[in-house]
């Protein structure tokens, strides 16, 4: 029995989009556009055998393309920050197709307090074949219970420097 002639190779790409920019959050959902092109959008390259599929951004609507050819495993995460939280106050974001139907899961995140809270976070994570055709998503998300303020990316720490939403694409052939 040989062994040398077995060789295992993964053929997977992994790359993150990440933004500092700002967004107010409403008590509906709204897109997310801190990833749109004038807010500076950054892609990062992690670890590929095979290459790295193009994501791009666009304005109207706020959505990020994924490149024909590939099979994705797309993960949104935020941080966001209150003034003023109140209990069961929380932030819902979700990822849907260009009509604003739902395509992950629900990932949401609690603001947290000098009191106990009652919420988890879940991740907003999906799954999508571009196979044959390039795939364009959109981000959005709600400020759910009472409050002022609430947005994405605000810091609230003594050094005040924004925190950074971002997307982790897992992509394969």
């Amino acid at each position: 029995m040989s062994y040398f002639s077995t060789e295992k190779k993964i053929n997977l790409s992994v790359s993150a989009m990440y933004t500092s920019a700002v967004q107010s959050l409403s008590s509906s959902y709204a897109d997310v556009t801190i990833f749109i092109p004038s807010q500076v959008p950054t892609v990062v390259q992690l670890a590929s055998s095979i290459g790295y599929p193009t994501i791009t951004t666009a304005s109207t609507p706020a959505s990020i393309t994924l490149e024909a050819g590939w099979k994705y495993l797309v993960e949104f995460r935020v941080k966001a920050t209150d003034t003023t939280p109140l209990v069961g106050e929380n932030i819902q974001y979700i990822a849907t197709d260009t009509s604003n139907n739902q395509i992950s899961s629900t990932g949401s995140i609690a603001i947290l307090r000098d009191t106990a809270y009652s919420y988890t976070q879940e991740k907003c994570i999906f799954y999508a074949d571009a196979s044959s055709s390039a795939f364009t998503f959109k981000l959005r998300a709600i400020k759910v219970g009472g409050g002022s303020g609430g947005s994405l990316n605000t810091s609230g720490d003594a050094g005040s420097t924004n925190f950074r939403c971002h997307l982790i694409i897992k992509a394969w052939r």
